[in-house]
């Protein structure tokens, strides 16, 4: 298997993940995860609906996936930079990515606070719209790549 053909296949188990974790958080009341959250009242609303079996269930997924995710994410999607920019560009896309993974572990940390009744609502609301924010760029224009490169290299099947 070619560097681009493991790329392409951790960039799905990538994206599988995204998937896997919206569906997981579907079941919760207002159908997401803290996370996906970002305004201070939906989060307030959230933690008014969840049932304690759903703050334990929360509080599993963030310590055991969500703890690995931005690590993951972070390794690959630097790999898709380091394959598709040089220069200042990918010192740019680099150091976005890596604020957003920085962010994405400060948001962990404040779901915990705030799903064990410890409070934090805006620094996890601004952790939220910083990590959105720093990874748009890079994780989107390298998959736009990917796919640019996979469409261009793999023969159509007819």
């Amino acid at each position: 298997m070619t560097r681009f053909h493991l790329l392409t296949f951790a960039t799905v188990l990538g994206l599988a993940y995204l998937v896997f974790s919206l569906a997981y958080f579907a079941t919760f009341p207002l159908w997401r995860s803290l996370d996906f959250l970002i305004f201070p009242g939906q989060i307030e609303r959230a933690l008014a609906a969840y049932s304690q079996a759903d703050i334990a269930a929360h509080l599993r997924a963030v310590r055991l996936w969500d703890m690995i995710f931005p690590a993951y994410y972070g390794v690959v999607i630097t790999l898709l930079v380091r394959r598709y920019w040089q220069g200042q560009a990918r010192v740019w896309m680099l150091g976005l990515l890596w604020v957003a993974v920085a962010a994405d572990y400060v948001e962990n940390f404040y779901t915990i606070r705030l799903l064990t009744g410890q409070g934090g609502v805006w620094p996890h609301v601004i952790a939220t719209w910083v990590k959105f924010w720093a990874v748009s760029l890079p994780m989107n224009l390298g998959i736009m790549r990917l796919w640019r490169e996979w469409r261009e290299t793999v023969p159509p099947r007819i």
